[in-house]
């Protein structure tokens, strides 16, 4: 080596032999449109400082690494003059979860209450953390995976990862289930033979929630018989029936003592005479008896 000679500084040549270093870059995707990317982890001979460009050429910085960006394309330069660098260009997506409801089970509102409720049995693909239900008005009324008791009406559920991403995950109604309703308008009593027993037929129960439970009470709020059409000593009673939700309707107290002088009575002798007694042959309390 001549008097004049120098030694230059020690440059490393990276994997791509221009003094850029990619090998252990870290590329994290922005999550749902959040604009929180990154682009991170690239070596640069003799720590040169990196400018930062999207892909309209704009500046974005000059830091070691690029962070909270959006989806789309970066590249850095560095250096200057004849020695200036440029890096390839990098991508980053944007990583969008659609949360969506599979299957449910729907309770109706029963009794005119506010017990009506709303269970999520799946999710179709990504399953969230965060859970929020509103109500048609837009206010929040819960935030449990599970809605429960709740009026009849329309219900929205939006999920989130607790991060980013977050969508309505379906809208749901809450509907009223009907109360039972007694139709005695075809009621039918009769009375045996001894006076004893009151037989009732006829009576009809409409609505969509059975099975029902048959409760026939009497004046003592004590249950005689548990089927639909009574079959008791002659008294007063009512008819109390319940649904599956356990909703209750009653009739009126209904007396059923009118027929107990009513029995049916076979004269055994008549005197056709004309004085207008056992003139001819009458059973009084047949009407009881149609059959």
């Amino acid at each position: 080596m001549g008097a004049c000679d120098v030694t230059s500084a020690t440059y490393t040549v990276g994997s791509l032999g221009n003094g850029i270093d990619d090998k252990n870059k870290k590329i994290i995707d922005e999550d749902c449109g959040a604009s929180n990317g990154s682009i991170r982890n690239i070596g640069v001979a003799n720590n040169l400082t990196k400018t930062w460009y999207n892909q309209q050429g704009i500046v974005l910085g000059n830091g070691k690494d690029l962070e909270n960006i959006a989806a789309g394309s970066y590249y850095f330069k560095a250096g200057s003059g004849a020695c200036e660098i440029t890096s390839p260009i990098y991508e980053v997506k944007n990583v969008n979860k659609n949360f969506n409801v599979g299957a449910i089970i729907t309770v109706p509102a029963s009794c005119g209450n506010s017990n009506g409720s709303i269970i999520v049995q799946n999710y179709q693909g990504e399953i969230p953390t965060v859970f929020t239900w509103t109500d048609r008005g837009g206010n929040v009324i819960s935030r449990s995976k599970n809605l429960s008791g709740v009026g009849p009406g329309e219900y929205t559920l939006i999920a989130s990862d607790g991060l980013n991403c977050e969508n309505v995950a379906g809208i749901f109604t809450v509907a009223a289930s009907e109360v039972p309703f007694i139709d005695l308008t075809k009621l039918q009593s009769y009375i045996s033979c001894d006076g004893n027993t009151v037989n009732v037929t006829g009576i009809e129960i409409s609505g969509s929630t059975s099975p029902y439970l048959y409760q026939w009470i009497d004046a003592g709020e004590n249950t005689v018989y548990t089927e639909r059409n009574l079959n008791a000593k002659p008294g007063k009673y009512y008819l109390k029936v319940t649904d599956r939700f356990g909703c209750e309707v009653n009739t009126d107290i209904i007396d059923f003592r009118v027929l107990e002088n009513e029995t049916l009575q076979v004269p055994n002798s008549i005197t056709p005479n004309g004085d207008g007694i056992n003139d001819t042959w009458r059973l009084p309390g047949a009407e009881n008896y149609p059959n």
